[in-house]
């Protein structure tokens, strides 16, 4: 019988930090911080392990201010391009839209077996990925984020814009300037790419 090595460690970073998950951590963690008064404080949690990879991780939020707190997982990169593959998400269709000072593309979940939209009825779409896709649904079409500069300047809600992709890329940029993706998140324009899916009317009782 051999002994098995096991560690966790979490480490509260600078939302602007970026977080590799082949590359050692060498930004400290901090304890505390300041803003201004209605100023928005971001924040990320990062954690590492050696061993078996922990399932069904939750994260408790606790503050003494009465101001909203938002959370949002993200995966083994820096971004959501892509984003965490182990999804289990239930919600809302405009849920999925991070509001961002600038509007930008987000939203984006990676490893798609099969994904269900419906309204409130239960009547929808139910998307199968043969074996997997990559799935966006927002509020906002693409034309529509890239055209408003402030979120409050987007259009009201009334519709679902739904992407059914093969692969998003990744945007680089990990000196925060000049930096070209990483070779395993890049599109090469002179490939060609093929994905199948499915698409069938549901209704959910």
């Amino acid at each position: 019988m051999t002994e098995s090595y096991y560690s966790f460690e979490t480490r509260y970073l600078s939302s602007l930090t970026k977080v590799f998950a082949d590359e050692e951590l060498t930004s400290p963690s901090f304890n505390y911080a300041t803003c201004l008064q209605n100023e928005v404080f971001s924040f990320q949690i990062a954690y590492k392990f050696v061993g078996e990879p922990i399932k069904n991780l939750t994260v408790d939020v606790q503050s003494d201010f009465q101001v909203p707190v938002r959370v949002r997982s993200v995966g083994l990169v820096p971004s959501e391009y892509p984003s965490f593959y182990d999804h289990d998400d239930h919600g809302k269709v405009k849920d999925q839209y991070i509001p961002y000072l600038k509007p930008q593309e987000c939203g984006n979940k990676t490893e798609v077996r099969w994904a269900a939209i419906t309204n409130n009825e239960g009547i929808g779409l139910m998307i199968n990925g043969l074996p997997t896709v990559e799935v966006n649904a927002l509020p906002y079409t693409p034309h529509e984020i890239e055209q408003h500069d402030h979120g409050y300047k987007l259009p009201e809600i009334d519709k679902v814009t739904l992407r059914i992709n093969y692969k998003q890329m990744g945007v680089g940029g990990d000196d925060s300037w000049g930096a070209k993706t990483h070779p395993e998140f890049t599109l090469y324009a002179n490939r060609t790419y093929t994905y199948c899916f499915t698409l069938k009317g549901i209704e959910m009782k």
